[in-house]
């Protein structure tokens, strides 16, 4: 792997984590309100599902 490919993955890899660490925060405060953690997994998996779909469906953008 390239100098630059190694630091995209370790990128992804650090977004990965922070978005992790986020989610389980987010359910954890949900099932405090009294929602299941699978509700509230199923639910955010939907909505990420939802999110792609609408991000696939705009013109695409150079970084």
């Amino acid at each position: 792997m390239s100098e630059l490919e190694l630091r995209r993955e370790a990128r992804k890899a650090d977004c990965r984590k922070l978005v992790e660490a986020a989610m389980r925060n987010l359910i954890e405060q949900l099932h405090s309100k009294g929602f299941s953690q699978a509700a509230v997994a199923l639910a955010l998996a939907d909505a990420a599902e939802e999110y792609v779909i609408e991000l696939a469906a705009k013109p695409a953008r150079i970084h």
